[in-house]
């Protein structure tokens, strides 16, 4: 619960102070949102019972453009700035969120394959 309110939700938040001038900003926060409007569409049609690994996936497909987008626009980034702070902590999330949305998805797929 800290890792996701105290740290992953106040730093995906935090990207609407930047998308009027980064890119990288802008994929960060549709990422944020097609992650959950993801989530909304499956646990409605009933299409698969929503379980850590399904989220696990949505974050991995929905929030890949958005860690390309830093790397893309990575000379935008000046520490530092608000923006480059930001950035950086956004990978930070990033690379922790995925060695865990790796291997959940992983496991999902899985156990949906047998």
């Amino acid at each position: 619960q800290i890792w996701l309110l105290g740290v992953l939700l106040p730093t995906f938040l935090a990207s609407v102070f930047f998308v009027k001038e980064h890119m990288a900003a802008r994929w960060v926060l549709a990422g944020f949102v097609c992650s959950h409007l993801w989530l909304t569409v499956v646990e409605v049609t009933d299409a698969f019972p929503v379980q850590g690994g399904l989220v696990s996936l949505g974050h991995i497909v929905f929030w890949s453009p958005a860690i390309y987008a830093l790397y893309r626009y990575r000379s935008e980034i000046k520490l530092p700035s608000a923006y480059g702070i930001w950035a950086c902590m956004m990978s930070f999330v990033f690379a922790v969120s995925m060695i865990f949305d790796i291997r959940d998805a992983a496991i999902w797929i899985g156990a949906q394959i047998t």
